[in-house]
């Protein structure tokens, strides 16, 4: 199948997600109240205190508002779509069709991430650095270097979520072991707090899994928490870790496929 296919798999993705208007506007109005809820709590908890976390104020806000627009992007339920789509047998629907499961998940996914770049993220951004004063805004190198960790991370969590829906082949996915699952990572990838505050020991073993690059590299990248060679280190890890999730998630389907029953096929 060649890439232009995938492309329109890609753009029905971005269709549907403009089919339900009245959910774009909900989470328009809504993400604003989780910004502000986090500007006051930190502002709250943490003025006069910065000696304790290492970050400033501006750094502070900068780190959960950037967390937020990634996690727009990146939350796009791949792994409950794939999920259902084996345990309800849908999946039989793909795998006729000449593609290839793990390009179809993928360009599905992409076209929704794009959908909530255009109605989520770059609103939300804007909005950011207009009325938030302490909002702090790059538009040098260190863009380009955030921008391209943050699709690496991207892709990173697409992988991840792959591998928990293709699960269903194993044993049920649901929705409560895939909202116990996306809450871990999200403590895990530096979403709720930066893994810089976790003790030592923890942190030291957060670092070695994949979940740091999805937010908590680079939104230190966005920050100036990390110079030139830190970035070269992070780049190689987070290509690493894509391939090794990229392998395992092609394993996982394939030896689940092997034992997928439909229909008596």
């Amino acid at each position: 199948m060649t890439a232009g296919k995938y492309f329109t798999i890609a753009k029905m993705s971005f269709l549907r997600l403009t089919a339900y208007k009245t959910d774009i506007v909900i989470h328009f109005f809504t993400y604003p109240v989780v910004f502000a809820s986090f500007f006051f709590f930190i502002t709250g908890a943490f003025e006069g205190k910065l000696h304790q976390t290492g970050y400033t104020i501006p750094q502070l806000l900068t780190y959960y508002s950037v967390g937020w627009l990634l996690r727009m992007i990146n939350h796009h339920g791949a792994d409950i779509a794939i999920g259902q789509s084996i345990l309800t047998g849908d999946i039989v629907n793909i795998l006729v069709k000449p593609v290839h499961h793990h390009h179809y998940r993928m360009a599905e996914a992409a076209g929704k991430a794009f959908g909530r770049i255009i109605f989520y993220s770059l609103p939300a951004f804007f909005l950011l650095s207009i009325f938030v004063k302490r909002f702090i805004l790059v538009w040098d190198a260190t863009l380009l270097k955030f921008l391209v960790l943050s699709l690496i991370g991207f892709f990173i969590s697409f992988e991840i979520q792959y591998i928990i829906g293709c699960a269903a082949f194993f044993f049920t996915v649901n929705h409560q072991i895939i909202w116990i699952t996306d809450m871990t990572i999200r403590l895990m990838s530096g979403l709720i707090i930066p893994l810089s505050l976790f003790p030592d020991f923890v942190n030291r073993l957060l670092t070695l899994l994949p979940f740091q690059m999805i937010y908590y590299i680079p939104i230190q990248m966005w920050i100036g928490k990390i110079d030139a060679a830190g970035f070269s280190h992070a780049l190689v890890t987070a290509l690493t870790w894509l391939i090794i999730l990229h392998l395992t998630g092609r394993w996982v389907c394939a030896s689940g496929l092997k034992r997928l029953a439909i229909f008596g096929g």
